[in-house]
């Protein structure tokens, strides 16, 4: 059964990719990969609470 992740978590996985590449200047292409990563990241650490919170509940 696929996992969806809250928006909110999605918001700031891109926050936490966008910030740093326009304070530091970096062109708009850098960004994509970099959300794209944060955004994996973010799905995964949720992936990772959700099952470990159905193994506490066993």
């Amino acid at each position: 059964m696929p996992v969806r992740t809250p928006w909110w978590l999605n918001l700031l996985a891109l926050a936490a990719a966008l910030g740093p590449c326009l304070w530091l200047g970096l062109p708009w292409y850098v960004a994509g990969p970099a959300a794209l990563a944060t955004g994996t990241a973010s799905d995964r650490a949720w992936r990772y609470a959700l099952n470990r919170r159905s193994r506490e509940r066993r």
